[in-house]
C-alpha cells in the first residue's frame, strides 16, 4: 500500500506575524503567517 503523503496547508491573514517562522521553523514563501494546518485532508 502506498503511502499517503501531506504537505502542511500556511495560510496568510491580517493578523498574521513571523512567530511561526521565528519560533518553529516553518517555511513558506508568504510574509506573515496565521495558521500552519499540519494534519488535514482537504482538496
Amino acid at each position: 500500500m502506498t503511502p499517503f503523503l501531506l504537505e502542511p496547508a500556511i495560510k496568510d491573514y491580517i493578523w498574521g506575524g513571523t512567530r511561526l517562522r521565528d519560533e518553529y521553523g516553518k517555511e513558506s514563501d508568504l510574509e506573515r503567517l496565521a495558521e500552519s494546518w499540519e494534519l488535514s485532508c482537504h482538496p
